[in-house]
């Protein structure tokens, strides 16, 4: 299902830097109960892909700021439900452990509250995630990347998009999440209030990863076009 070939990564190191990043700051109220990590085989189908997005400088860290940006998350069955998603500031890692992974296990938008049990506190924008799977349960994996080449072209094409007025990681963004992905069971769509942001969906990881490849390769650095 990976055998895809990943496009060259040498711009990577030149990138640039946004002046403003506001990345990695948590918005909602958390409750995390310490738990152990979870097992290997619920980690693996997202970590597979988070190693490429990695590499292609999709996931990563702004060297500057010291920010994380980019988090993933896969829907879990029943019994246990939730998802499991990144845990928070760990883009800096090429390849994460299972402690840099939790599950969320409830959402409360309208108070703002985000319940989590692992050993690492969620990602930043788990709302957004809760608000997507709660909307369409077709969808299981949903895979959130920075480009800054690809989030303008994205926009300048007139991408599927949430307004710029609305923030990463607030009720808003979550509301409008839902708006985008209504009627659909996988896709992508630019957050042009989070500088960089774009979000891919599916019914897989394998699903969301490749709408990313394929994005890549139509909107990003021309040298691997």
């Amino acid at each position: 299902m990976l055998n895809d070939q990943v496009p060259s990564t040498s711009f990577f190191n030149a990138r640039k830097v946004p002046a403003v990043i506001d990345d990695g700051v948590t918005k909602f109220k958390l409750t995390l109960k310490m738990a152990a990590p979870l097992p290997a085989a619920d980690i693996i189908p997202l970590e597979k892909w988070r190693a490429i997005l990695w590499r292609l400088g999709l996931v990563g860290e702004y060297p500057n700021e010291k920010i994380g940006y980019g988090n993933l998350s896969v829907r879990l069955p029943l019994p246990r439900g939730g998802f499991l998603i990144t845990g928070t500031q760990t883009g800096q890692h090429p390849h994460l452990r299972r402690e840099h992974y939790t599950r969320v296990t409830g959402c409360d938008a309208a108070k703002n509250t985000v319940s989590a049990i692992g050993p690492i506190g969620p990602s930043s924008e788990s709302l957004t995630h809760f608000a997507i799977y709660d909307s369409q349960p077709q969808i299981s994996a949903i895979f959130h990347v920075h480009h800054r080449e690809i989030w303008q072209r994205m926009i300048a094409g007139g991408a599927e998009a949430i307004a710029d007025h609305i923030s990463y990681g607030t009720r808003e963004m979550a509301d409008a999440a839902k708006v985008a992905i209504q009627g659909k069971d996988q896709g992508v769509f630019v957050m042009k209030g989070h500088q960089d942001g774009i979000i891919a969906y599916g019914a897989s990881p394998e699903d969301a990863g490749k709408i990313l490849l394929k994005l890549y390769r139509e909107l990003g650095p021309q040298e691997v076009l």
